[in-house]
């Protein structure tokens, strides 16, 4: 576990810094470590929330990736100087175009804490977040032709809009609550639309050339112009910008719907317009202040401006403020995974959960003292024996038993989210929790409305050193903490610092063993 980065993460007085993330970047990593970052995300691979923070790695990927597509770049373009052909050419447009975007979406998903979009799941949001932001700006700028007449503002206004539109729609998703996972997708969203814009501009000028009859080696130097300049640069550009608002529409968000009131929040205001200001300021040009100031002045302004150093110092400068505001929201992202932990780590640290030391040294030489309870054999196969209707069943084993050690708290059920946030209740040897909106035959009540609940939903209870969890046939289903529905009237196995949802993970629940 990171401990001392989480550390300055939660502490308030000391702040993290790049560093802090960047530290494992050039360390020599295990092949197991290399394993579980490329599983991470993928079926059984996602870690409960109590272990998102012990089982997250620092980024590294992300750089390898970065130097293998750079070198490889070169390659190409050396490749198409020597040996030219459309095939050349179209790799030419495509590789360099995608490398900086795509390293940067892998280090958001390498930075994605809770561990539950994988690799597979993050390309594909790019590349669906691209093709569709791409039509959404097209068809504004059908709709809206007006938007075009103001040069410096015909590309921010309708392609900010158009990413955050497609942002929002991904981040509907019941699993996408954590800044961190807003940070991904946005930056999804926004790495597809960078690389295809750039991978348009190439084979724009590869078209011109071809019509004006230009000799293939000045296509190929201008092609490879315009892409070393918008793939060196993509760094501070859309991979940033729709993070941002990405990031702060999934903190608004949270475990909650997305809702128009989410669009009212200071934090997507700060965060969207920031965008939109940073894209403003990376495409106004000099020349569009001509008839608004004196023309020498404006052909001043332009030559000035078109200086490799001035233009250079003018991206510098944005990508530095963009990446500055990328890592408050990143900061605010991380601290928000320390307080699930902390949460967690409370409900297994409460004072229900835990009895006095010498209280359960006591019960347990009472248990070494008593005679061995013969339990029924059937019960040792719980899975096998036939079924009584849940009330019986619940009856039979709150039967008077008087061996103290049947009524000793073996673990603590707390409620994590939803109505029953904060309320813990004890398992004991004895008596099994049964969940549900019926009041005579459940003792873990929810109210009548409670949506996803039924009316007698699953049971839990304690059997031969084990929790056990049993869906008693529920409309919505119950499910284990990594997304496995149970198959209704089976049990199953809760590990220690389990995790369980009843519907949706609205009514969610962690166990601790005594």
């Amino acid at each position: 576990m990171n401990t001392t980065f989480f550390q300055k993460a939660s502490e308030n007085k000391r702040s993290i810094s790049w560093g802090d993330i960047f530290s494992d970047v050039w360390k020599k990593h295990r092949k197991d470590q290399r394993t579980a970052l490329l599983t991470k995300g993928m079926g059984s691979h996602i870690p409960a929330p109590n272990r998102m923070l012990s089982d997250w790695q620092k980024p590294w990927l992300f750089a390898r990736v970065l130097i293998a597509g750079l070198v490889l770049s070169v390659l190409i373009g050396i490749s198409c100087v020597i040996f030219p052909g459309y095939g050349m050419l179209l790799m030419l447009c495509l590789l360099p175009a995608f490398v900086v975007p795509l390293s940067v979406m892998l280090f958001y998903w390498e930075m994605n804490i809770p561990g539950n979009i994988s690799i597979y799941e993050a390309l594909l949001l790019t590349l669906l977040g691209g093709c569709l932001s791409l039509t959404v700006t097209g068809i504004m700028r059908t709709v809206f032709p007006g938007i075009s007449e103001i040069a410096f503002l015909a590309g921010p206004l309708p392609e900010e809009l158009a990413k955050c539109l497609i942002v929002t729609i991904f981040l509907c998703r019941k699993k996408y609550n954590y800044g961190l996972q807003g940070i991904l997708i946005g930056g999804a969203v926004g790495v597809g639309f960078s690389a295809m814009e750039s991978a348009g501009y190439a084979l724009q000028i590869f078209d011109i050339g071809i019509q004006n009859a230009m000799g293939t080696n000045i296509i190929i130097r201008s092609m490879a112009d315009i892409l070393v300049r918008r793939g060196v640069l993509a760094i501070g550009g859309h991979v940033v910008w729709a993070a941002l608002y990405g990031g702060a529409l999934a903190l608004i968000k949270g475990k909650g719907k997305m809702s128009p009131k989410c669009f009212a929040n200071s934090l997507f205001w700060l965060t969207f317009s920031a965008a939109f200001l940073l894209h403003t300021a990376w495409n106004f040009s000099a020349s569009y202040l001509a008839g608004k100031l004196p023309d020498s002045l404006v052909a001043s302004l332009v030559k000035f401006e078109a200086g490799t150093v001035t233009q250079w110092v003018k991206y510098i400068v944005l990508i530095i403020l963009a990446w500055l505001l990328l890592f408050y929201i990143m900061k605010k992202s991380i601290r928000q995974m320390v307080s699930v932990d902390e949460m967690y780590h409370n409900a297994a640290n409460s004072a229900e959960y835990k009895e006095s030391a010498v209280k359960r040294q006591k019960k347990k030489e009472q248990k070494q003292e008593q005679p061995v309870h013969r339990s029924d054999p059937k019960e040792h196969h719980p899975e096998q024996k036939q079924e009584q209707p849940v009330h019986q069943s619940a009856q039979k084993e709150q039967h008077p038993i008087h061996e103290e050690s049947e009524y000793r708290v073996e673990a603590v059920i707390q409620g994590v989210s939803g109505l029953l946030n904060g309320k813990t209740y004890m398992l004991t040897a004895g008596t099994p929790l049964i969940f549900g909106r019926r009041t005579e035959k459940c003792n873990v009540l929810f109210k009548n409305e409670t949506k996803g609940i039924s009316s007698i939903h699953c049971k839990v209870k304690w059997y031969n050193g084990k929790v056990l969890i049993k869906d008693l046939g529920s409309t919505y289903g119950t499910w284990l903490n990594e997304g496995t529905r149970l198959e209704p009237n089976k049990y199953y196995e809760l590990p220690d610092q389990g995790v369980f949802y009843l519907g949706s993970r609205e009514n969610m629940f962690f166990m601790g063993m005594k």
